[in-house]
């Protein structure tokens, strides 16, 4: 397998994202009876995995639901964007617009 090929396909995912494409890969092998993934596996997943996040974006209605975005909450990320983002408080600001009853976090 070329990784740095793999890599250059699945430049800025995350680590989780990673993670789903290698299951992927994984999947893939075991379907094709093989206890092996091939480069064309990882390839196929890289495809699946990032356009199956990019399809989820384009179906949900932002106009009727609130999206928020933010950094994964692991503990090497966690201080770049996911402490702080004050979800929270837009959700409750979100709430309010609409005449809800905000959370009692």
């Amino acid at each position: 397998v070329d990784f740095s090929t793999v890599a250059r396909m699945a430049s800025g995912a995350s680590g989780a994202e990673l993670a789903n494409i290698v299951n992927e890969a994984a999947l893939r092998a075991v379907r094709d009876g093989r206890g092996f993934a091939t480069q064309e596996d990882l390839q196929e997943s890289v495809e699946v995995v990032i356009a199956g996040y990019q399809r989820k974006g384009a179906v949900i209605d932002r106009a009727r639901h609130l999206v928020l975005e933010t950094a994964h909450p692991s503990p090497l990320s966690a201080y770049r964007g996911f402490f702080g983002c004050g979800h929270f408080l837009k959700a409750d600001a979100y709430l309010r617009a609409h005449g809800i009853e905000p959370v009692r976090w």
